[in-house]
């Protein structure tokens, strides 16, 4: 029997964990906006309402509740109620009743809010400073001594209780009192540094109030200030002490300048606690007031820092001048000495003249260090006088460039340039003086030398040293900066050029002599900026150089041409300095186009070409009329003479155009032609005989036809767009097809 196969289930695949799949939440985008809070309804500050109800009506009631009390107890006594109640007692009914005033103003804070508080205590206040000083006044219960010890005790009280309220409005009111303390218990018989001590006492406690509050209370600081400036203005006149008292005067205004600025410095100091956090929320309320603290503006602080150096140095120089104790550039010198290491700390040595101040001491050292440049000019313009003081604002300025290129700073270049500019408005305003100053009968004239009809003063050296001054300091910053972009290279040179061309503009020198020197200054220049590397375009004020000597040789030769003491066939001098002029523009053209490799009409130079022209054209005109009428005393031989001229002018034009290929040269002999052969047929030919004239016209005629063939001749070459107009560089490659 066979056996069956034992049969074997069927093996069936493990079974497997379901796989487990990770949801990942998507990432927003951006956080969720928070839920904004509830509306809070507006603060009563807010509204006008609430400012007239809750602020105007506090300082209102305050000062008519002062009034109130003066008007009463002036009226009681008129009534005769005062008789039975001693003069003690009436101070100790004041006593009680500004007491009373300031319990409730306390009171009134608590439950209420500030500004229903700020009359009470504003009042109460007021009536215990009038109180004490009737005491005295009044009644004469107590000595000047005394009195000024209650008010100054009652000033404290005052400053205090503004500063733990924050009332602003109280500590201004007590520090005005505090300030006219001494003027109202004065007799006359105090030694005069009480006033002063005062005064500086009153400066400190405004700034320390100011330091530690901050905020609406800067404005204890301003009232402080206002006070001593004015008080000790008037004390200081009033006592004659800029004579008898110099010392005391010169101490006081130091220590002022000191307190001022110590104040300014410890509020900046604790001005970087303010800012918010990195990692505050910057929405929330509390780290928006202290952005809002942080960015507070100093403006304001500044303003005051200068004022106070200004006015600090004005005591000590008049004081110093008046006593003759002390000269009054020494003053500035000091103040410049003590604004520099007092703002060297602050600024971070000569950082800021490289960087820009990012916080309120890196600025308040910035100021500094401008008031020291200041200072400086004010020693300088009051320790010297005459040549040496001008001699002394160019050395200054060219060693102020000269610095500045040391340690790579534009902004002791621009008080360089303030520095030459100081000295070149001394030298300007001194000629003006000069020119309307009458000299005395039998007076010297000033020393002067006569080269060649250039009448050289001492005005006229000073006037060249200028130049070369101006010219180094143009050098110096075109040196290390980009000649393209750099701004004080322009000026610096433009000034210098043009102090060089006015230095002969003296009385008594001879224009003709002026414009030949306007001339070769032209032309030496124009050398100098090629030696040094001036680019092109900062050499526009050559052309003015050459339009001042055209204007010169105008003003000498123009309406005297004729009148000329020469030989017969001699050129006139004229002619050969309008050459000059002429070779002068004609050179500053071509170089400047040549350098730029743009056409000749474009860019520097223009003016320089122009003029050129002209002054050649109108030289040229006068002699040609000038040697007709020495040859013939025909009047129409004299007339076809200068016509002619023209001619042959055009003709020169029209070959140099075509030579060149300089469209606006032929441009120029085309309308040259035109006119000469207007003036031709018009004024010329006029008083002739009618066979003189067919032929003139006949010749007219085919010289224009003359030149229409030559321009059908040359059209192939007219119409080829090669290089038209444009002056190669020194560099460039001349043109393959360049047939002359």
């Amino acid at each position: 029997a066979s056996v069956a196969p034992a049969l074997t289930p069927p093996t069936t695949p493990p079974t497997l964990p379901p796989p487990v799949r990770t949801v990942v939440s998507p990432i927003p985008s951006r956080t969720p906006p928070r839920p904004r809070p509830a509306a809070r309804p507006s603060a009563a500050g807010s509204t006008v309402e609430a400012a007239v109800g809750g602020r105007w009506y506090a300082i209102a009631g305050a000062v008519i509740v002062m009034l109130g009390v003066g008007l009463g107890l002036k009226f009681a006594y008129d009534q005769g109620w005062m008789k039975h109640v001693t003069p003690a007692m009436r101070c100790l009914g004041g006593l009680v009743f500004g007491s009373g005033l300031l319990a409730a103003g306390i009171l009134f804070r608590k439950r209420i809010g500030d500004w229903a508080a700020a009359g009470l205590l504003a009042s109460g206040v007021g009536s215990l400073y009038a109180t004490a000083w009737a005491s005295y006044g009044l009644y004469q219960l107590v000595n000047n001594s005394a009195a000024f010890a209650l008010l100054l005790a009652i000033v404290a009280l005052g400053i205090l209780t503004s500063a733990l309220s924050g009332l602003v409005s109280v500590g201004v009111l007590s520090l005005l009192g505090g300030l006219l303390a001494p003027v109202l218990v004065s007799e006359g018989q105090s030694p005069p540094w009480i006033m002063g001590a005062h005064l500086l006492a009153m400066m400190t406690v405004g700034s320390a109030v100011a330091a530690w509050k901050r905020g609406k209370f800067a404005a204890l600081r301003s009232i402080a200030w206002w006070g001593v400036v004015i008080l000790g203005t008037f004390w200081a006149g009033d006592a004659n002490l800029w004579r008898e008292e110099p010392i005391l005067i010169l101490g006081f205004s130091a220590l002022f300048w000191a307190l001022v600025h110590g104040g300014m410095w410890l509020e900046f100091r604790t001005h970087a606690a303010l800012a918010p956090d990195a990692d505050d929320d910057h929405t929330s309320p509390a780290a928006l007031t202290r952005a809002q603290a942080a960015a507070q503006p100093s403006a304001r602080a500044f303003a005051s820092s200068f004022s106070t150096t200004l006015w600090c140095v004005w005591m000590g120089v008049y004081a110093g001048n008046v006593s003759g104790l002390v000269e009054p550039w020494i003053v500035c010198a000091g103040y410049a000495a003590w604004c520099w290491l007092i703002s060297m700390p602050m600024a971070g040595t000569l950082k800021l003249l490289h960087d820009v101040p990012s916080t309120d001491r890196e600025r308040l050292g910035a100021s500094l260090l401008l008031q020291v440049g200041g200072l400086i000019i004010g020693a300088v313009g009051l320790g010297l006088g005459g040549p040496a003081q001008t001699i002394a604002w160019f050395a200054m300025g060219v060693a102020a460039v000269l610095a500045g290129r040391w340690i790579r700073t534009t902004r002791l270049d621009s008080y360089g340039l303030v520095l030459l500019i100081i000295g070149s408005l001394r030298l300007f305003f001194e000629r003006l003086a000069l020119a309307g100053a009458v000299r005395p009968a039998g007076a010297a004239a000033p020393p002067s030398v006569d080269l060649a009809g250039l009448v050289l003063t001492e005005w006229s050296g000073l006037m060249l040293l200028a130049g070369v001054a101006w010219l180094l300091a143009a050098r110096i910053t075109q040196a290390w900066r980009t000649p393209g972009t750099n701004p004080h290279a322009l000026i610096a040179g433009a000034m210098g050029v043009a102090a060089i061309a006015l230095a002969p503009l003296s009385p008594g020198s001879e224009p003709a002599s002026i414009a030949v020197w306007q001339g070769l200054w032209a032309l030496a220049a124009l050398g100098l900026s090629i030696v040094v590397g001036s680019p092109a375009k900062l050499r526009w004020w050559l052309d003015a150089v050459v339009f001042l000597g055209a204007g010169y040789w105008a003003f000498a030769y123009i309406d005297r041409w004729q009148s000329a003491d020469l030989a017969r066939v001699a050129l006139h001098p004229g002619l050969m300095i309008a050459l000059l002029l002429t070779a002068s523009g004609a050179t500053i053209a071509y170089i400047n186009a040549r350098a730029r490799g743009k056409p000749l009409n474009v860019g520097a130079g223009t003016l320089s070409a122009l003029l050129a022209v002209a002054v050649f054209f109108a030289a040229s005109n006068l002699e040609v009329a000038r040697l007709a009428e020495i040859a013939t005393a025909d009047q129409t031989s004299q007339r076809a003479a200068v016509s002619i001229w023209w001619a042959l002018l055009s003709l020169i034009l029209l070959a140099v155009g075509f030579a060149r290929r300089w469209a606006w040269v032929r441009y120029a002999g085309l309308s040259l032609m035109a006119a000469a052969a207007l003036k031709a047929l018009i004024f010329d030919l006029a008083d002739i005989g009618q066979g003189w004239r067919v032929i003139s016209v006949l010749g007219v005629g085919l010289m224009m036809l003359a030149v229409a063939v030559l321009y059908g001749k040359l059209a192939a070459r007219l119409s080829k767009p090669a290089e038209e107009d444009t002056l190669p560089g020194p560099d460039a490659e001349p043109p393959a097809n360049s047939s002359p």
